[in-house]
């Protein structure tokens, strides 16, 4: 309802980040945001997570989405996470960032909290059960 600016409260100065999708959960505040991976020109979503949204902490199993597929060029981007029936649809983008792009959608089979908290679980590799990637 109402937002106010926190001082030192910014992530993301010492890094390339876009793209951001924040969601609440269990008492963190999580970032899906768009990262530059060098040397090679390529673009992945990784997560984050704070209590208080000035310290941070990586996913050590990021990156959640990785352009894999010849159809998803160089990018997966600009995540938008819906619940829906008890699971959790990941939509994103992916292109080559400067003349074409496609909508993708993923699927977790659990609870958005569910899906977040995974990112954080020993060993740190989410389990994405029978998540199904579609067009």
């Amino acid at each position: 309802e109402n937002w106010t600016k926190l001082p030192e409260a910014t992530f993301g100065t010492n890094r390339y980040t876009a793209c951001p999708c924040l969601r609440w959960a269990n008492g963190y505040y999580y970032v899906l945001y768009l990262e530059r991976r060098s040397p090679r020109h390529f673009f992945e979503t990784y997560v984050t997570r704070s209590k208080d949204l000035r310290r941070w902490e990586l996913s050590a199993a990021n990156p959640v989405l990785s352009p894999a597929d010849l159809d998803e060029g160089i990018n997966a981007s600009d995540p938008e996470l819906v619940e829906f029936g008890g699971k959790t649809y990941v939509y994103y983008a992916v292109g080559d960032q400067l003349t074409w792009m496609n909508l993708k959608r993923a699927v977790y089979p659990g609870t958005l909290r569910e899906f977040l908290e995974s990112w954080y679980a020993t060993p740190g590799i989410p389990d994405w059960g029978s998540a199904v990637a579609a067009p």
